[in-house]
């Protein structure tokens, strides 16, 4: 069994990995916001209180997508 060596980076070909990662960071991000929104909306129609919940829902959503984009982003910064 032969084993191809690695060919040199050509810098036209485009970097995948920098594309699955932005595309990592984007889909956190809007599941984040959407489940604290779609979390507060249903716990608002539960409990009747609209629309603080969604709000607060919003608020928390945001928070955890920003905190995870920072860990995300200095996790990819130590690698290299």
């Amino acid at each position: 069994m032969t084993v191809d060596p690695p060919r040199p980076a050509n810098k036209s070909e485009p970097d995948y990995n920098a594309w699955g990662f932005a595309m990592s960071i984007g889909w956190e991000l809007l599941v984040s916001v959407l489940g604290g929104f779609f979390v507060g909306q249903w716990l608002d129609k539960k409990l009747k209180t609209s629309p603080w919940l969604v709000i607060a829902g919003s608020l928390f959503g945001i928070t955890v997508a920003l905190y995870r984009l920072i860990k995300l982003a200095n996790d990819r910064v130590k690698r290299r």
